[in-house]
C-alpha cells in the first residue's frame, strides 16, 4: 500500500468515526434519523465523502481488496446521495450507516492502525 492509499484510508477512518459518534448523539433509531433533518445531513454528508475519497485510492489496492469492499458499489452509492436529492431512501441510508459503515471503519483499521 502507498503513503496516499493509506492517508486514503485514514480519512476515511475518520469520517467513519464521525458517523458512529453522531449516532452515538443523536440516538439510534430509525424514527428518529427520520424525523431529524440535521441527523440526516450529517450522516448522509460523511456518506457522500467516503464515497468521493474512494476513488481517491489507486486501482491496484482496488482490485487487491475488492474481495473485502465493493469499491465499484461505494462509488455509485454515492453518486445516488449526491443526485437523488430529494428522493433518498432514508431508510436504506440509516441502515447503511449502522450496518455497512462498520464493516468500512473495521476494514480501515485493520490497514491503517498498528
Amino acid at each position: 500500500m502507498d503513503a496516499n492509499d493509506a492517508q486514503v484510508l485514514i480519512n476515511m477512518l475518520i469520517l467513519c468515526n464521525e458517523i458512529d459518534e453522531t449516532i452515538e448523539r443523536y440516538g439510534d433509531t430509525l424514527d428518529t434519523f427520520l424525523i431529524d433533518k440535521d441527523y440526516r445531513k450529517s450522516v448522509l454528508l460523511s456518506i457522500l465523502e467516503i464515497g468521493e475519497l474512494s476513488k481517491e485510492l489507486s486501482q491496484q489496492f482496488k482490485d487487491n481488496t475488492s474481495g473485502a469492499i465493493p469499491w465499484q458499489r461505494m462509488r455509485s452509492y454515492r453518486n445516488y446521495i449526491a443526485h437523488a436529492r430529494r428522493q433518498l431512501d432514508y431508510e436504506e441510508v440509516f441502515y447503511t450507516a449502522k450496518n455497512d459503515i462498520p464493516l468500512i471503519m473495521q476494514f480501515c483499521e485493520n490497514w491503517v492502525l498498528p
